[in-house]
């Protein structure tokens, strides 16, 4: 329980008496109540002020001191000198009084924060209430302030409650806004609120940049502002290069903190160092403009558009947080910090390890105005008033203020390069070091160790960053910049560069540009992204956002690339790069609204045949899976065929594209077999190519095809690629396609360990669309077994719902309503979806299948042909017999077809028996159950038993099949200890799901309990 909702649902503060029978009691800890005595306890007792008829109880209730006889009459000061225990014993009187009436509740939030004598009589009183209708629930920052009582840790949210959470306080907000708060908060609720509610409806809908920090309104911000100023100030500098360069070596911290700074002498801040008074300072970052909500190693926040760029609409502009500052307080005062530890485990959450982005301070010095009456300083005094940027700058490649000023800089370095006071020396040895991290570990603010500081949460490292005065955040970034440059890391030593450029540098922006080619998809984003702020073109501004824009999306951050697409595409620069953008807007779109997607991607082709045929193939590609899901190809046939003649340039990559365009463009018009030859040319050269977005595209031709463990092979490749390469968001997408072939080819197990991997990376490579479509496969697949549980706990939306629908109605015995589904989809669905469901549409209704006869054919491999014959045995009784032996026949050269052949046995065993032939039927029906059984599919399974017994024969016990693939993964996870819901949330599951797959686990291994199954495993 967080202390928001204690004082706000909670109506014990006017009116003790519940609705339900209950009478609940309140006294949240108040931080400036703690010091009175009693306070707490009179605030909880003050709504039973009727049954307080005899002292202790009548003084306190009524607010003087216990036995002091009133007001004015002095008294002790612990709770009026009467003895703990015998008040405590008059507080048990009063609840069992009240308990006469219904059972009580005293809920105490931040219990550790009331007056210690009040908080020494609830957990007296706690230990006296067992025999009565009384509960106490208490929230506390730490076990120890609950000595000997019962303690329940809360958890984390988890990711499902996490949504639950965001959709409460922003139901408007897209999904891929929704993870990305989510995977910011990292399970902190209270921040998670926070960041939820202070969303702009733009922001909801991932138009403009997300909140990267909190609104200055926000309990969490104050406290850890409060928090800060407890610290010492070394411990404080060291902060302050953490936020600026998350998951930095503390080494390279430290380094950078022993170089000489400005802000170290309070005379040069201007104000005390005691000082509590906040200053704002109007040049400091907007949080809103920065438009990142996490960051790699090595980020900064864009600066704001140039003066070439389009404004932005004015309901586009994010909240822009105040930058107030707050100095340091008496190190001696600490109750900030226990506040703030407090504060972070209100509602369930503890300390957690994750890293903000950098910050820019571009942005302010572009906020002048130009028309400022204040001057620029020169160099000198600049350097006069800031000495640690002098030091600071020698070793970089060029000064701030351009090549011709460095030589002359360089020699003021020497004179201005030393503090008042310190004689002209340097501080060079002498500084901070690992131990004063310690004051902000110790106050819950940090973790630190070998990989780096972080923030706990991490969005404390942008307050910690914010809290700074623009000076000390300068020379943190030149300090940083000195270090990372010495060590090696080009792309960190530009990025910390860029960060204080104060107006646009073609030359710097070029080289981040260049420094990214060879970074990982996250760091190529912040170098891209920060690279079009320093830009003075308006082309090349959009060139680079919309490279920043697909390195957002290869790192997993959609919420990121769309308001950086908007941007260039709004700017007055390259038709191509504008076209481009609108494209990429589009396949972000792609899932959501396929129909409209097609016909933006159809535009951007058309456009850019003439001047970007590279462009234009790539939009085709995307634009020919559109089709795919809406079932329409418009004018895709027409603009493929023109690109194959206008789009050729000799290049491998290039060709695989067009033989799968125009490939897909002769299928869709009805000539599928120049179709087919197209597309495996289209294999072919996929087992030359190292694109992993390419291998996964082939992946799905190769299930088109009908060549599925061929795909399978493909997509798992892309995987590994994805994965070596850093494009999380393709990992999921490949591992959809891989599961997908798994299941075409009959391996269930295989596919059903894909979609889980594919569920549990999906998220976290910010494709909240990747994850539901993954969970729906998982659902489809447990239809495929005839569980009802999994497919029905979360309802599939659209095709692959009604597909489960399907296959539950046909192992329940309900044919006609299986048909009905079925033939909706085989009017609207995809190509390769009406190919799949062909075999069930024919089971359901004896007809549909003669585009599948054609097609199947045309593939050449057994699995499919086996199906084709089964399909003319249900279509034609009179050949039937014929027909299921060579179904059977060709599922014998298929290795992997063991569920369909056992589909083929069941349904050949019911004609058998029906014909009058029991003999004959009952081989193929013991055949049915045995492999149903070995595939888990209990209701089929029963089916087939049902038809043996019917045709004469007694069944008796089954020998338990081996556990499948995700009854094995369910079964180590118990055996290791995990409980039913921390084995859901690692599978992305519900702990229902967990608990019908573990009886089944137990029933196959014949276990009772989980010791017997780790017992069994480790033996």
């Amino acid at each position: 329980m967080t202390q928001s909702r204690a004082e706000t649902d909670n109506p014990a503060h006017v009116d003790g008496w519940g609705t339900a029978g209950w009478t609940i009691l309140a006294a949240p800890g108040l931080a400036d109540e703690s010091l009175l005595p009693g306070a707490g306890l009179q605030r909880l007792i003050a709504p039973l002020a009727h049954l307080c008829r005899r002292e202790p109880l009548a003084s306190l209730v009524a607010g003087h001191e216990p036995g002091a006889g009133g007001p004015g009459d002095g008294g002790d000061v612990a709770i009026g000198g009467c003895a703990p225990l015998t008040l405590a014993l008059s507080l048990r009187t009063l609840l069992r009084e009240a308990a006469a009436n219904g059972p009580v509740l005293c809920l105490l939030d931040d219990a550790d924060k009331l007056d210690p004598q009040s908080w020494q009589q609830i957990r007296l009183l706690a230990r006296r209430v067992d025999e009565l209708p009384v509960a106490i629930l208490a929230t506390v920052a730490s076990a120890s302030a609950a000595a000997d009582l019962p303690v329940c840790p809360l958890p984390l949210l988890d990711d499902e409650a996490s949504h639950a959470l965001i959709r409460r306080h922003a139901p408007d907000a897209t999904a891929e806004v929704a993870s990305a708060l989510v995977a910011l908060a990292e399970g902190h609720p209270a921040t998670l609120t926070e960041l939820a509610a202070a969303l702009t409806p733009q922001q909801a809908r991932g138009l403009t940049p997300l909140p990267v920090t909190l609104p200055p309104n926000s309990p969490l911000r104050l406290r850890f502002r409060a928090t800060l100023a407890t610290l010492p100030e070394p411990t404080r500098h060291l902060l302050l290069l953490a936020a600026a360069a998350p998951r930095t070596h503390p080494s390279a911290l430290l380094a950078a903190a022993r170089a000489p700074r400005a802000g170290s002498d309070p005379r040069r801040d201007g104000r005390s160092e005691h000082s509590l008074t906040p200053v704002e300072n109007k040049h400091s970052p907007t949080p809103g403009r920065a438009g990142s909500l996490a960051a790699d190693v090595s980020g900064c926040s864009p600066t704001r558009e140039t003066e070439h760029s389009t404004a932005p609409d004015e309901d586009d502009r994010p909240p822009v947080y105040g930058p107030e500052r707050v100095s340091a307080a008496d190190e001696s005062e600490r109750p900030a910090a226990r506040e703030f530890k407090s504060l972070l485990t209100a509602g369930g959450s503890r300390c957690l390890s994750a890293a903000g982005p950098e910050r820019s301070l571009a942005a302010d010095e572009r906020e002048r105005s130009p028309a400022s009456s204040e001057p620029e300083p020169e160099p000198e005094r600049l350097l006069a008033a800031d000495g640690s940027e002098c030091s600071s700058a020698r070793g970089l490649e060029r000064s701030l203020v351009g090549g011709a000023e460095h030589e002359r800089l360089m020699n003021v370095v020497d004179k201005r390069c030393a503090f008042p006071g310190d004689g002209g020396e340097r501080l060079r040895g002498d500084g901070p070091s690992l131990d004063d991290f310690g004051p902000a570990e110790r106050a819950g603010l940090i973790d630190a160790d070998a990989d780096g500081v972080r923030f706990c949460p991490s969005v404390l490292g942008l307050i910690a960053y914010d809290e700074e005065p623009i000076g000390r955040r300068r020379a943190a970034h030149l300090a940083l910049a000195q270090v990372l440059s010495e060590r090696g890391r080009t792309l960190a030593a530009l990025l910390h560069r860029a960060a204080v450029a104060a107006a646009p540098d073609d030359v710097l922006a070029a080289d981040l540009l260049g420094a990214a080619e060879d970074a990982s998809a996250a760091a190529a984003f912040e170098a891209q992204r920060c690279a079009a702020d320093l830009c003075s073109d308006p082309a090349e501004q959009a060139r680079a956002l919309l490279q920043a824009a697909r390195s957002a999306m290869a790192a997993g951050r959609p919420h990121d690339a769309r308001p950086l697409l908007r941007r260039a595409s709004r700017l007055r620069g390259s038709a191509t790069v504008n076209a481009r953008a609108r494209g990429l807007i589009a396949e972000m779109r792609l899932r959501g609204a396929p129909a409209e997607a097609r016909e933006t991607l159809l535009d951007v082709a058309d456009e850019l045949m003439s001047n970007d045929p590279a462009g234009a193939v790539d939009a085709l590609l995307v634009a020919g899976e559109a089709c795919g899901r809406t079932g329409e190809p418009g004018r895709y046939p027409r603009l493929a065929r023109l690109a194959a003649t206008r789009c050729r340039d000799g290049r491998p990559d290039t060709e695989m594209a067009l033989h799968q365009v125009v490939g897909l463009a002769d299928l869709m018009t009805g000539d599928p077999g120049v179709a087919f030859a197209r597309l495996r040319e289209v294999l072919r050269l996929a087992d030359h190519t190292t694109d992993p977005a390419a291998l996964t595209r082939a992946a799905g031709t190769g299930i088109l095809l009908g060549q599925d463990r061929r795909a399978a092979r493909l997509a798992r490749r892309a995987v590994t690629l994805a994965r070596e390469t850093g494009n999380a968001p393709l990992v999921p997408e490949a591992l959809e396609v891989a599961a997908f072939a798994e299941l075409a080819a009959g391996r269930h197990d295989a596919a059903t360990e894909a979609a889980l991997d594919g569920a549990a990376v999906a998220r976290t490579a910010g494709r909240p669309d990747l994850a539901d479509a993954h969970r729906d496969l998982l659902g489809l697949l447990a239809a495929f077994r005839g569980d009802a549980g999994p497919s029905r706990e979360r309802p599939a939306a659209g095709a692959l719902g009604d597909w489960s629908e399907a296959l539950l109605d046909l192992v329940a015995g309900r044919p006609e309503s299986a048909a009905e589904r079925l033939a909706r989809m085989a009017r609207t669905g995809s190509m390769t979806l009406r190919v799949a469901i062909a075999p069930h549409l024919v089971e359901a209704s004896g007809g549909g299948g003669a585009a599948f006869d054609d097609w199947a054919a045309r593939t050449g491999q057994p699995g499919w042909l086996a199906l084709r014959s089964r399909c003319r045995a249900l279509s034609d009784a009179e050949a039937a017999d014929d027909y299921f032996r060579e179904a059977l026949a060709w599922h014998e050269r298929d290795d992997d077809g063991g569920f369909a052949r056992a589909h083929t046995e069941l349904l050949y065993g019911r004609h058998l028996r029906r014909r009058r032939r029991p003999a004959e039927a009952r081989d193929h029906l013991r055949r049915a159950v045995e492999r149903f059984h070995r595939f888990d599919a209990g209701p089929w399974a029963e089916q087939a038993a049902r038809e043996l017994r019917a045709a004469g024969e007694r069944i008796g016990p089954v020998d338990p099949a081996p556990l499948t693939a995700q009854q094995e993964r369910i079964a180590g996870l118990v055996a290791e200890g995990a409980t039913n819901r921390e084995v859901a949330q690692q599978l992305h599951l519900s702990p229902r799901t967990i608990d019908h797959h573990l009886r089944n686990v137990f029933a196959r291994l014949g276990v009772r309990s989980r010791t017997e199954l780790a017992r069994l495993l480790a033996g």
